[in-house]
């Protein structure tokens, strides 16, 4: 039998714990804030992703479109990429206490931080000079050129002139004013001396004691004054409480007009020096209100053709902010309204001609039919003196003369001219006709009615051929009209021609609507992520601040450290929104 072991003994296990990274507390932290700031940039940078790329072909913005110019962005790439180089030869400077060094590669940093935001100072200055900022409900941006956006240009247009207007009748109120001025401050100066005198008058009257002293011996003279009864003294202070009104009234206005009149001097000079360049503006903008923003809403209002429509909206478009996307269209319209616009001034040529000839014309028969009138209307003068001398010479004639005889018979022998107004009123008689007909003379009546007829033929002639020559003047004056406002359409088309950057660059002042598709929402987006990212960097460059004053030795070598991982992290988001904003 096998002899049997001894029972083995058990010890307790002893654990060695092995140390971890050698990561002090403020790096610990430093990477919490890193995590969160890694997601929260990842959630901005993923929602510009799917609102770039998700967006439908033609309805985001290119960056040529909206003033971002990819150099700026590359240097600035480029920029942060030296800081971030910079900043770790400050920390191994640091390391090797070398402080000298560590101070200047620091500095070195803070200067490229602080280049970087310069050239987004620059950008954003760009975008806020073209109006490219997010404003309620959607600025100056429209996302279509369509009707709404016509008339945002009309009215921003309208709302110029009239301010302009406005202004200049400033002026002439001023000018009225401050040339009035000296005389009204004048006259207010004489009323309140008056009313003074008066209020002093009225006051010694109801003080009459006041007045002892200097006038003891005149009243020794005339005698005492009398006191004043209760309804006189009531009297003169009602009169005194009056001119006292007055004169607190007058003195507030005296002191009112001296307090304004140099804020009204200097208005006055503001917008006197300022007429020049107003008058020029208001000439600019009444053009483009005229030629340009009612043209394109007329074109909208009378063409049948919506593609035509459309066409003229995108053409105001592009001559206010022109796109790349509109450059086609409008270079198509611009040749098909050149050829429509020649066409009409041919037209309108014809018709000036064919117009005038017909008013030539028309005023050659005016002329005639006039000469005709007033041979006519002398003429029946002459028969109705004559009907006139012989109705009071023979007051009765026969049964058997015309109606306009039986009339003067039938009226007071002494009456000649109610005779022959009642032979005017008289129809034509089947007489009177046979007359015509006849060999024989007509009678004085007789003549009297047939020229009262070929009277009334040349007045409805003469009317005619008036209204003929108006029509004719007033097709003339229209077709002018027209030709005037095809004529401004042509120069302003000509001018624009030659603004390659558009209206809104070409006149700054104007800030006129932009028709930017999706440029709203890519300028929320842009403000938003590129902003938030100049916040991190201008805290970076803070913090550099405050450290570049210190001993950078080993000591500080983990501060440097720290402040080194947050301005990488600052670099590595910069890197992914470069592409994704200055080349997409």
């Amino acid at each position: 039998m096998a002899a049997s072991s001894p029972p083995a003994q058990h010890h307790p296990i002893q654990l060695q714990y092995q140390r971890g990274l050698p990561m002090s507390r403020g790096k610990v932290m430093l990477w919490l804030f890193l995590s969160t700031e890694i997601m929260f940039f990842a959630g901005l940078i993923g929602s510009y992703v799917v609102l770039r790329f998700g967006a439908p072909s033609g309805t985001w913005p290119r960056p040529g479109d909206v003033h971002v110019e990819e150099w700026v962005g590359a240097v600035n790439t480029f920029v942060l990429i030296c800081s971030s180089l910079s900043i770790v030869l400050a920390h191994e400077a640091a390391r090797h206490d070398r402080v000298s060094s560590a101070r200047r590669w620091l500095l070195a940093t803070l200067l490229l931080g602080a280049t970087f935001l310069g050239f987004k100072a620059y950008e954003y200055h760009s975008k806020w000079s073209h109006n490219l900022i997010p404003k309620a409900p959607h600025g100056s941006m429209y996302d279509r050129a369509d009707t709404t956006y016509v008339s945002a240009v009309t009215e921003r247009l309208a709302q110029l002139t009239a301010d302009m207007y406005a202004e200049t009748a400033r002026q002439n109120d001023l000018q009225v004013l401050l040339d009035g001025l000296p005389d009204q401050l004048k006259g207010l100066q004489r009323e309140i001396d008056d009313l003074t005198q008066e209020q002093s008058e009225l006051r010694q009257q109801l003080e009459p004691a006041a007045s002892t002293g200097s006038n003891a011996e005149s009243e020794a003279d005339v005698g005492p004054i009398e006191a004043l009864d209760e309804e006189e003294r009531t009297e003169l202070q009602m009169e005194l409480d009056e001119v006292t009104e007055d004169l607190a009234a007058a003195s507030e206005e005296y002191n009112r007009l001296r307090r304004q009149s140099p804020d009204m001097r200097d208005e006055f000079k503001r917008l006197s020096d300022a007429q020049t360049t107003r008058e020029s503006r208001l000439k600019i903008a009444e053009g483009l209100l005229n030629s340009a923003a009612k043209w394109t809403s007329n074109v909208v209002g009378t063409d049948p053709d919506a593609v035509t429509q459309q066409m003229a909206m995108m053409t105001l478009a592009y001559d206010i902010y022109p796109l790349e996307a509109y450059a086609s269209v409008a270079e198509h319209y611009r040749k098909m309204e050149a050829v429509q616009l020649e066409q009409a001034v041919r037209d309108l040529g014809r018709l000036t001609a064919q117009s005038t000839k017909t008013e030539e014309s028309a005023t050659a028969q005016m002329n005639k039919f006039r000469e005709n009138v007033a041979f006519l209307v002398e003429s029946q003068q002459q028969l109705t003196e004559a009907l006139a001398e012989l109705a009071e010479s023979a007051p009765e004639n026969s049964a058997n003369d015309s109606n306009a005889e039986t009339a003067v018979e039938q009226g007071p022998a002494d009456d000649g001219a109610s005779a022959v107004e009642a032979a005017l009123e008289q129809p034509v008689a089947p007489e009177v006709e046979e007359a015509a007909t006849a060999d024989r003379e007509p009678t004085l009546a007789e003549q009297l009615v047939i020229v009262r007829q070929q009277l009334s033929i040349a007045n409805e002639q003469y009317a005619a051929a008036a209204t003929e020559v108006t029509g004719a003047q007033q097709t003339l004056q229209d077709a002018s009209t027209e030709l005037a406002r095809i004529n401004s359409r042509r120069e302003l088309v000509s001018e624009v021609a030659n603004m390659h950057e558009g209206l809104n660059h070409h006149f700054s002042w104007l800030r006129l609507p932009m028709s930017v598709p999706g440029g709203h929402m890519w300028a929320s987006t842009y403000f938003l992520i590129t902003g938030i990212h100049a916040v991190h960097v201008l805290i970076g460059l803070i913090v550099f601040v405050i450290i570049l004053p210190m001993r950078l030795d080993r000591r500080r070598a983990g501060i440097l450290e720290n402040t080194g991982l947050y301005w990488h992290f600052v670099d590595i988001v910069w890197i992914f929104l470069f592409p994704l904003i200055y080349l997409f």
